[in-house]
């Protein structure tokens, strides 16, 4: 028996609900039928039994919501796509309404696909969401670059290249986040594809915000369980590049011992392989050739980062 709350009745509820309630079809009645979007979803989320809960939570109903609508708007001009967008992003902060939010977001993702204009104009509004207060909106922010990237992927590299010297370690975070080898852009899982995000992902390796290196050391720890001895090769020609002599001890050593930005590259690092260390014995030569013979036997991601042998 199919869930009433499977994506494709859902999407069949709110074709239903937008063409019955002539939603955006009435001239001055935007903010009546914004606070009708609300109120769908907000229900739409309340519904949902408490054993389909996991993986259907507010994001779910307003990624499927947005999918569902898609044929009703994409006739839209671009002028009226991105009022939709920004007014009811706006209207929703001010009256506090989450689902909105996340529905205006999520919207704003999909219209990013439809044309090259289209997403220049709300990759420029993402700029402001992505640098936020609200760690949520920050956050489903980054869905914006990552719809866009299916469809105009040189065009988001290239501005992310230049996001990635920006003032704002909430953009240059978004940055490492939005690359991330993840199922909604499986290319960047293939070694023959993702040098440009892999140069992306070296200026931020040893970025003076803890918030970013943590970001690129999970990209890059994502990045190992598809291609290891591609990360391995890479991690040692920036060790190279940043003239760092590996001894045992390396992943132990203080900022004052090795100067601030290799510090943060081994940092980096450490973070980044910790799942190599933890699971994948047949790289550990090579691995220790990156790091350090104490990080191979010694590293603990929550008990040791420092990398040290036990106290005898």
């Amino acid at each position: 028996m199919v869930s009433t709350h499977s994506k494709k009745e859902l999407i069949s509820r709110v074709l239903n609900y937008w063409i019955e309630e002539s939603i955006w079809q009435i001239e001055g009645k935007f903010y009546t039928d914004i606070e009708k979007i609300n109120e769908f979803l907000i229900q739409e989320y309340k519904s949902i039994p408490d054993v389909e809960r996991i993986g259907k939570g507010r994001f779910f109903i307003a990624k499927t919501v947005t999918q569902g609508i898609i044929p009703l708007i994409e006739e839209y001009s671009e002028e009226r796509l991105l009022f939709i967008i920004k007014k009811m992003f706006n209207f929703a902060e001010k009256e506090n309404k989450l689902y909105l939010k996340y529905f205006s977001l999520v919207l704003a993702g999909e219209c990013a696909t439809f044309s090259m204009t289209l997403m220049q104009n709300i990759l420029n509004l993402a700029q402001t969401w992505l640098n936020h207060p609200d760690w949520e909106i920050r956050e489903t922010s980054i869905y914006i670059l990552r719809k866009s990237m299916q469809v105009h992927t040189g065009e988001v590299l290239s501005l992310l290249e230049s996001w990635s010297i920006s003032s704002s370690p909430n953009l240059r975070r978004a940055i490492a986040e939005g690359l991330r080898p993840l199922e909604d852009n499986k290319w960047l899982r293939d070694p023959t594809k993702n040098d440009q995000i892999l140069e992306i992902l070296a200026r931020l390796s040893t970025d003076p915000s803890v918030h970013v290196r943590k970001s690129v050391g999970n990209n890059l720890k994502d990045l190992t369980r598809y291609m290891p001895e591609k990360i391995l090769i890479l991690a040692s020609t920036w060790i190279m590049n940043y003239n760092i002599q590996v001894v045992d001890d390396l992943a132990s050593k203080s900022k004052k011992e090795l100067g601030q930005t290799q510090y943060y590259l081994i940092w980096t690092l450490k973070h980044a392989f910790r799942w190599i260390q933890q699971r994948n014995p047949e790289f550990h030569e090579q691995l220790t050739q990156v790091l350090g013979k104490n990080y191979v036997m010694y590293f603990n991601e929550k008990r040791n980062r420092l990398a040290r042998p036990p106290l005898l």
